[in-house]
């Protein structure tokens, strides 16, 4: 599915990265999953967890993965998507507690009908843009995900909270630092994550994308990708795989 900063163009190359040197039966954490493209792709004799801060997000996932496509909608109007956008903003001002299903009915309709999937932040996409319906498009491609996801464990953490068990192999994909980022990443504590990814780092095999990292790790892996704000609006980061250096 769309998802900003998704692995999907890169995974074919830095998984057998992740992945060298083990069992074949280790767990293998996805602190934040966002689309599911890494966690997918993990063969299922691993004991696979998928977490990630946003609850629309997970409980999407969890949704799709008990009941597939059943209870969610193929059809979002602009009406539709304008209602239930409206609910998010209120859920989230009000901080309320609502049914896991209701959540991912808009988890579904926001990252499944917004442009580029920006989760309500990038407009109305709709079923039919100089003839191309962006709306089927994406639930399309993330109908394909659902029998990839069968085993695996979703939790909605924050990443100071997931139990990390010894010998594991724990990615993370944080929300890059300078960069546009979704409504539940903003204010994300940079310092705190790499403290984190230190104190894990000696107890399991850690990896970090992002384009930049403190002194004390050291790039692995690097490839330069362009990346599309819009249709006339592209730029070519160089995405890089961090490990702390020594471990």
């Amino acid at each position: 599915m769309k998802y900003m900063g998704s692995k999907s163009r890169i995974r074919n190359e830095i998984i057998p990265i992740l992945l060298k040197g083990s069992k074949g039966n280790e767990t293998f954490i996805d602190v934040f999953c966002g689309s599911c493209s890494i966690v997918e792709e993990i063969p299922a004799s691993y004991k696979r967890i998928a977490n990630d801060k946003n609850r629309y997000l997970v409980n999407m996932f969890i949704e799709l993965q008990k009941n597939g496509t059943d209870s969610l909608p193929f059809k979002i109007t602009r009406n539709s998507y304008k209602e239930i956008r409206e609910d998010y903003h209120k859920i989230e001002k009000e901080r309320g507690i609502c049914d896991m299903r209701y959540l991912a009915l808009i988890g579904w309709v926001g990252f499944m009908g917004s442009f580029n999937g920006r989760f309500f932040d990038g407009g109305y996409s709709g079923h039919d843009v100089k003839g191309r319906d962006y709306i089927k498009e994406n639930i399309n491609n993330i109908i394909k995900t659902i029998p990839k996801i069968q085993g695996v464990k979703f939790t909605c953490l924050d990443f100071r909270s997931i139990d990390v068990p010894e010998n594991s192999i724990v990615y993370c994909d944080p929300p890059y630092k300078g960069t546009k980022q979704y409504s539940t990443s903003k204010n994300f504590d940079h310092d705190s994550f790499w403290m984190w990814v230190r104190k894990v780092s000696r107890k399991a095999k850690v990896f970090v994308s992002e384009y930049s990292a403190p002194e004390d790790f050291e790039c692995i892996w690097e490839k330069q990708i362009t990346n599309a704000m819009s249709t006339k609006n592209t730029y070519k980061p160089t995405e890089k795989l961090f490990v702390l250096k020594g471990v």
